[in-house]
């Protein structure tokens, strides 16, 4: 027999489309966030590398930065992916 949760429980609220929904905007919203923190780091990167004896460790270190802020880029970007195939197979309506 199905008995419905307590209403002060810890699960999501709204249908499965809204809550998909909201995780859609939220990672899109993450996803602006991270290209701009690597378009910046970028940039600091390229101002270091261009000064006169530039600090190689500081340099490592924000490249390894960038690549990591890249590496959860693609992670994200493939979950946003997965969540809007969902989104769409199930929220939709068909033409």
């Amino acid at each position: 027999m199905f008995t419905q949760p307590p209403e002060n429980n810890n699960h999501a609220t709204g249908t499965f489309c809204e809550r998909t929904a909201e995780a859609i905007k939220s990672l899109k919203q993450e996803i602006e966030m991270k290209e701009r923190e690597i378009n910046s780091q970028r940039e600091h990167l390229s101002k270091l590398q261009s000064q006169p004896s530039p600090d190689t460790n500081q340099i490592q270190e924000i490249e390894t930065g960038i690549q990591e802020l890249e590496d959860e880029l693609e992670t994200d970007r493939g979950q946003l992916s997965v969540l809007e195939e969902e989104y769409n197979a199930e929220c939709l309506p068909l033409p």
